[in-house]
Order: structure tokens, then C-alpha cells, then sequence
């Protein structure tokens, strides 16, 4: 037999063999785009996770230090009955109004609970920049470390403190001098026991709350609406700070922060003992309150972060159906609003312990 090389494909092979490429192609086609798809999910939800263990860990690390005010510990003998501006820039105590900044240290902490607005007295912080309904906290520490009188910054606020809590000669309390870094003659408190000048250290205010966006269209500083982050508002945990140019500044933390509820730990005071005395305690909280009053605030000891952290991106296809409770706020179900029911979502929770004034109280 004769062989004969192969001319040529029929149309019917042709065919068969475009079908066959076809087929594979499009089951290729599907491989990659649901593994990208999946790839896209676990990286939301990577995403989603390690935001809102930064922003637990970020006001975790802060709430550690508030009321570390160098060797001074601030204690009041009389219960207060108001709380400070928490946006004064006052370092002048013979001015009343706004609140010096010498008469907050005895609150570490302050807050403001599920305000349906910006409260009146948060001047600093603007109504497009803040989410209704999430709570807002108040931080006040100095920094840990000292800074040399020479290397102070003009119109940053530091913070000078002694060991001593009274003038042995004079029997006047020695409170700590807040001052801008410039003149620094400002800073000349020493001992009156040893003579030595105090430790001085950048004095910190933050106050935290949850912005409707990460980015404010137009390169601004304050959200403006549904152009903010490239058309897509994402709500983000943001803080005001006493920066240093000696005025307030938004620093934005972590996206995707859908919601923050603070529950305060009380110390209840000891019976004959002064209201705000260091020992009135001992250094444990009673009883967890959502809306202490001022007088409670300066007896808060530990504090219990709710925060609800969302992907910053939706998700095709999925429907948030899970209920969270956010302790004494109460639950929500954030997926029976249409615009954020396609957002997936979880629930993070601590307690942190004011160390710096639970431990000045303990027996």
C-alpha cells in the first residue's frame, strides 16, 4: 500500500476542532475570572479584618496612656459639675472661657454618647465630617517621652509636672504648666523640694469619632457628599488633634469604620472619702455607664470599645442578614438599609484599663 501524506482539514475537522478550542477556552475563561473573583473577596475581607484590628489597637494604645501627665497625677476634692471644652487651646488659667487646658487633666477621658449631631460644645469639628449616632471619645496624655528645653517647638503645647502634689513651704498645689513651646521661659517649675526642673512633654488632646468619608472630593479637608472618595463615601474612624501649629487638625486613621460605641467603667467612690481624691477607689470598675456624668468621668478607670468595621468595598451578590450588638447602644442591622446591604462586615470588642489612673487608686 501506497501511503499518502495529509493535504489538508475537512470543514467537518475544522469545525470539530474550533468547538473542542472553543470549549476549553471559555472553561479557562471561567477558572480565572471565579478565581479572581475569590481573590478579590479574601482580599476584601483581609482587608476588612486588619482595618478594624488597627483601629481597636490604634485607640487601644491610646487609651492606655490618657492621663499620663509626667509625675503628676490630676485628682480633684470636689466632684466636678462640667466638662472642659474638649477643643481649648486656653493655656491661660486666668481666662475662664474656653476651659483652660490646666483644668482638663482631671479628665483623661470624656466622651459624648450616640449624638444625633455634632455637640454644640465640639466647635473644632465640623456637622459633613461626623456620622450621627456613633459616639465620640476624648483623649488627654502627655507624650512618654521628655523633650529637652531646647528642642521645644514654638506653637506646639507642652506640658511641665513635678512629683510634688503640694508646695511644702507654701501648702499650694503644684499643678503642671501647659504652654506653647515658645517663649519657653514659660517652662520654670521646679521641685521645691530638690530644685530640679520638671520633665517637659508634648501635651496631647485627641478627640476620635467616625467621618462619612476617607477622602473629601476636591482635595478639602471636610466631606462634602456623595463625590467623597471617587463617588464611593467610605466611613472612616478619624481623630482631631492638637497638632503642631497649636490648633485642632482631622488626621485620618482607618477606613471602613462603620460605627464606634463607648461604654465607660466607673469607680465608685469609697464612703467618706473625697469625690475625686487619687484613693477614693480601688482602681476597679462598678459598673459600666454609656453617658457618665461629669462628676462619674473623672472616676472612669476603664473603657469598653464597641467598633463595627465594614469592607470598603461591596460585595456582588451578598446580603448582609447578621444583627450586632453593640452592648448598651443596642443592636443593628446594617443590612436592611439598600445602599450598604451588599458590604460585608464584623464586629469588633475590648476593654481597656486606664492604667495611668486605675493605678493611682488601687489598694
Amino acid at each position: 500500500m501506497t501511503r499518502r501524506a495529509q493535504q489538508g482539514l475537512s470543514l467537518l475537522e475544522l469545525m470539530i476542532a474550533i468547538t473542542i478550542g472553543l470549549g476549553l477556552l471559555a472553561a479557562l475563561t471561567t477558572v480565572f475570572v471565579n478565581s479572581s473573583r475569590s481573590q478579590a473577596e479574601l482580599a476584601r475581607a483581609s482587608q476588612q479584618i486588619e482595618n478594624g484590628r488597627f483601629a481597636l489597637q490604634t485607640l487601644q494604645d491610646d487609651i492606655w496612656h490618657a492621663g499620663f501627665y509626667g509625675r503628676h497625677v490630676a485628682y480633684t476634692t470636689t466632684a466636678p459639675t462640667a466638662l472642659p471644652d474638649p477643643c481649648s487651646t486656653n493655656a491661660d488659667t486666668a481666662t475662664a472661657t474656653p476651659t483652660p487646658l490646666q483644668n482638663s487633666l482631671v479628665f483623661a477621658v470624656q466622651g459624648y454618647n450616640d449624638p444625633a449631631s455634632v455637640p454644640t460644645a465640639l466647635t473644632c469639628l465640623s456637622a459633613n465630617d461626623f456620622v450621627a449616632t456613633s459616639d465620640i471619645l476624648v483623649v488627654r496624655r502627655a507624650e512618654s517621652r521628655a523633650t529637652a528645653l531646647a528642642s521645644l517647638a514654638a506653637n506646639t503645647f507642652y506640658l511641665q509636672s513635678v512629683a510634688e502634689a503640694y508646695n511644702p513651704s507654701t501648702l499650694q498645689p503644684m499643678k503642671p504648666v501647659i504652654a506653647k513651646g515658645n517663649p519657653s521661659s514659660a517652662f520654670n517649675q521646679a521641685s521645691p523640694t530638690t530644685g530640679e526642673l520638671g520633665e517637659i512633654r508634648r501635651f496631647h488632646v485627641h478627640i476620635y469619632f467616625v467621618a462619612p468619608c476617607s477622602v473629601p472630593s476636591g482635595g478639602g479637608t471636610s466631606c462634602t457628599g456623595a463625590d467623597d472618595d471617587g463617588g464611593r463615601p467610605i466611613p472612616t474612624l478619624k481623630r482631631l488633634e492638637l497638632g503642631p501649629a497649636g490648633t485642632f487638625q482631622i488626621v485620618p486613621l482607618v477606613e471602613g469604620i462603620e460605627n464606634l460605641q463607648v461604654e465607660y467603667g466607673i469607680d465608685t467612690v469609697l464612703g467618706g472619702l473625697p469625690a475625686g481624691a487619687p484613693y477614693a477607689g480601688d482602681g476597679m470598675p462598678d459598673t459600666y455607664i454609656a453617658a457618665p456624668t461629669a462628676a462619674e468621668f473623672s472616676q472612669v478607670v476603664a473603657v469598653r470599645l464597641y467598633l463595627l468595621a465594614r469592607a470598603t468595598e461591596p460585595s456582588a451578590g451578598y446580603k448582609d442578614t447578621k444583627t450586632y450588638d453593640l452592648g448598651l447602644y443596642g443592636t443593628v442591622e446594617p443590612g436592611l438599609v439598600a445602599a450598604t446591604a451588599q458590604y460585608k462586615r464584623h464586629l469588633f470588642t475590648t476593654v481597656v484599663r486606664l492604667q495611668n489612673v486605675a493605678g493611682w487608686r488601687e489598694k
